[in-house]
C-alpha cells in the first residue's frame, strides 16, 4: 500500500512539473533584452510543455510557449529561424525557460554608437559589442563618417552602408571597434535615417541596463 500510494505521489508530482511548464515571453521590438539570454520564464497554459524562440519576417526576434502558435506555424519550427524546444527533460526534471538562449547562437554583434550622443564614439572601443536589433543573414558592422560627426552600428539598420564607397564595413564580432582616425572613412551622403537614430538610443539604453545587471 505504502508502495503504491509513494509511486501515486511520485506520479502526481511528475504531471504537476508536466502541466506547469515555463518560457520566456517577449518580442524584441518592444523589448530589446528579448535579444539575450536574461529573462524571467514565465507560467505557459496547462499542458503546454514547448517553447519557441524565432526570427520574424522583420528579423525581430520573439520568444513564448509553443501552443501560441498556429498549427502550421507550430510544424514550421525548425531550421535557422525558428527552434522549439522542450520544458521536461528525462533524468533532470523540470527545465523553465529553455528558449532562453541567444538565438541563432552566432548572431553579428557591433559597436553602436553616435558621436551627437556619445563623444567617445570616434574613440577606439574597448565595451563589448551588442547584439544587432534585426537579424539579417551576412549582415555586418560599419563605421559611417558625415562632416565631423562619426556614427557605428549594424549594416541592416542603416542600409546606406550596403553601398560601395559610403561606409566602412567589416564582418566578425564587434569588428568596427577601431579609432576612426586609423580609417581612411569616406564622407556619406544624406543624413542618418529616423531607423538608426532609434537604435542608437535603444541600445545606449540596453548597455546601461545590462551593466546595471552585471
Amino acid at each position: 500500500m505504502l508502495k503504491y500510494l509513494i509511486g501515486s505521489a511520485v506520479v502526481f508530482a511528475t504531471l504537476f512539473v508536466y502541466i506547469h511548464s515555463e518560457c520566456v515571453i517577449c518580442d524584441s521590438r518592444h523589448d530589446i533584452n528579448c535579444l539575450y539570454d536574461n529573462l524571467p520564464s514565465q507560467n505557459c497554459t496547462p499542458w503546454d510543455t514547448q517553447c519557441f524562440v524565432r526570427i520574424e519576417a522583420d528579423g525581430s526576434t520573439t520568444r513564448g510557449c509553443l501552443n501560441t502558435l498556429t498549427g502550421p506555424e507550430q510544424f514550421q519550427c525548425t531550421g535557422d529561424s525558428c527552434m522549439s524546444c522542450t520544458n521536461v527533460q528525462t533524468g533532470v526534471g523540470f527545465h523553465p525557460g529553455c528558449n532562453n538562449i541567444i538565438f541563432p547562437e552566432h548572431r553579428q554583434r557591433c559597436h553602436v554608437c553616435n558621436t551627437s550622443i556619445n563623444f567617445h564614439c570616434a574613440d577606439e572601443q574597448t565595451n563589448p559589442a551588442v547584439i544587432c536589433t534585426r537579424f539579417v543573414p551576412g549582415d555586418e558592422c560599419f563605421i559611417m563618417r558625415r562632416g565631423e560627426s562619426f556614427t557605428r552600428g549594424c549594416v541592416s539598420d542603416e542600409p546606406i552602408c550596403r553601398q560601395n564607397g559610403t561606409c566602412f564595413t567589416c564582418a566578425g564580432e564587434g569588428c568596427n571597434f577601431a579609432n576612426v582616425s586609423t580609417i581612411n572613412l569616406p564622407d556619406a551622403p544624406g543624413s542618418a535615417s529616423i531607423s538608426t537614430v532609434v537604435s542608437f538610443i535603444t541600445f545606449g539604453v540596453c548597455a546601461i541596463i545590462l551593466r546595471g545587471l552585471n
